[in-house]
């Protein structure tokens, strides 16, 4: 079998050339109205300077996933017992790279606003905060994330059961032959570990789909019934899109968990990397497929969403969408507006739901995740450094 630092080697070149390919497409899975997170007319999309703007920003994500891939080269020659620990840091390379180009063109597509007169006379997106049109989409699949939670619950409650019996030396790091690695002291701590986890992981991903169904809408008033129909279908998809990987990361956790407790117990190299990538497939699929709020999908328009959407012009009439003003964004990227009560606003760039990061709320619990992802990054990094 291939050697396991050589497997880690590939994985993170496919890793750094799968996020370069994805932010390339960025732009063409984002709304017409929005030149990196600058309001526009849509029209303004196929002007010569916004398509200079696309090729720079193209040009530059292939730049960054060219030096992505020549870092992890010459990585992988020079210290390649540091390959493991390398695979936490340098995908993160060209994703700062990208960002700082993407706020590099929304500084050039404010200027070219100005300079073209790029102004939104008339409301083209309308958000709509109503209960009951957001009421109307489909709710969060709770079902994906009750049997995850459940599955991590039994997992914690046989690992408690299990504890007095563990050697005094146990697992708690496998190769990629599934073979135990690294062992541990038995405490509480080490046996409990995975199944923590993956209660974090369960809450983690149920709230992106909270997120996802409860986002403001954002709906195109030139068809409203459309674009509430494009929203509904979007956001089912997103909503098992994301249950279906809180079970597969779920399910990960439980069989690394069952390897710590039941040392006997294995799974085969390619059992390992179904579980570990198989479940992004869906989410990746879904994100190609429909675009931003699910722009691209092409779906059939009910009688109940033509009913729902009937009222639209006294919504738009009634006010001027906040988050469609460009000083609420900062960077093109960061919805800051103290004056709307939403928590969640779909994004202006790509297809991802964002915070309104002016609510209180919003800043404990983003500076708490930030916290969280360094301290398991410099934990995880302690862990692997030989």
């Amino acid at each position: 079998m291939m050697h396991e630092t050589t497997v880690v080697f590939y994985i993170n070149m496919g890793i750094v050339l799968f996020i370069g390919s994805i932010m390339r497409l960025m732009p063409s899975l984002t709304r017409k109205s929005f030149l990196f997170g600058v309001k526009v007319p849509e029209a303004a999309h196929d002007h010569p300077d916004a398509l200079r703007l696309f090729r720079r920003y193209r040009l530059n994500c292939l730049l960054a996933t060219a030096l992505g891939v020549s870092l992890s080269l010459l990585q992988f020659r020079l210290l390649p017992e540091l390959t493991i620990v390398a695979a936490l840091y340098l995908p993160l390379i060209p994703l700062l790279l990208v960002a700082l180009t993407y706020i590099g063109n929304w500084h050039l597509a404010l200027a070219l606003k100005e300079e073209h007169g790029w102004h939104v006379t008339s409301v083209s997106i309308a958000d709509i905060d109503a209960n009951h049109y957001r009421s109307a989409i489909e709710g969060v699949p709770w079902g994906y994330y009750l049997f995850s939670l459940a599955a991590m619950l039994t997992a914690l409650v046989v690992s408690i059961a299990r504890y007095p019996e563990l050697p005094e030396m146990i697992p708690t790091n496998f190769g990629f032959d599934m073979d135990a690695t690294v062992y541990s002291p038995k405490t509480m701590w080490n046996v409990l570990l995975g199944p923590l986890l993956g209660i974090v992981t369960v809450a983690v991903t149920a709230l992106a789909g909270v997120a996802i169904v409860k986002a403001k809408l954002q709906l195109n008033p030139e068809n409203p019934a459309l674009s509430f129909a494009q929203h509904r279908v979007y956001r089912r998809l997103m909503g098992h899109g994301i249950g279906i990987l809180s079970l597969g990361m779920t399910l990960l956790l439980v069989v690394f968990t069952l390897m710590t407790i039941f040392p006997g117990f294995s799974v085969s190299f390619e059992v390992s990397m179904l579980l570990t990538f198989a479940p992004y497939i869906p989410l990746l699929v879904i994100t190609l497929r429909a675009g931003q709020g699910g722009n691209k999908l092409n779906p059939r328009v009910s009688e109940h969403d033509m009913i729902l959407t009937g009222a639209l012009d006294i919504v738009v009439s009634e006010s001027y969408s906040k988050s469609n003003d460009d000083h609420h964004w900062v960077l093109g990227m960061f919805y800051y507006n103290s004056e709307d009560p939403s928590l969640f606003i779909e994004d202006r760039f790509g297809t991802n739901v964002g915070f309104n990061y002016a609510r209180s709320s919003v800043k404990v619990a983003v500076g708490l995740m930030v916290f969280a992802v360094v301290a398991l990054y410099l934990w995880v990094t302690a862990m692997l450094l030989p």
